[in-house]
């Protein structure tokens, strides 16, 4: 309900920034204290499936898992109460 996404373009492509507030995270059950994040995009072009992109190395590209710990960021956050 809370996530906000921002689309911006760029000389080289695009970014795109987002956020989602801590309390919805932690009403979804998420530790805040420590989490996993997965960072994906799937590039098609003109319908098939050209390539996945992560924002952390695939350990395998030719088959990439998504359900797999090393795909994620995991944080810690210092979080002020």
């Amino acid at each position: 309900k809370t996530m906000k996404i921002q689309p911006a373009p760029t000389e080289d492509g695009y970014v795109i920034s987002g956020s989602v507030s801590r309390k919805e995270l932690a009403d979804l059950g998420i530790d805040l204290a420590a989490f996993g994040l997965g960072v994906f995009r799937g590039d098609f072009d003109r319908g098939k499936l050209v390539s996945w992109c992560s924002a952390v190395p695939m350990p395998d590209p030719a088959k990439p898992d998504f359900h797999v710990p090393e795909m994620f960021f995991w944080f810690k956050p210092a979080i002020s109460k």
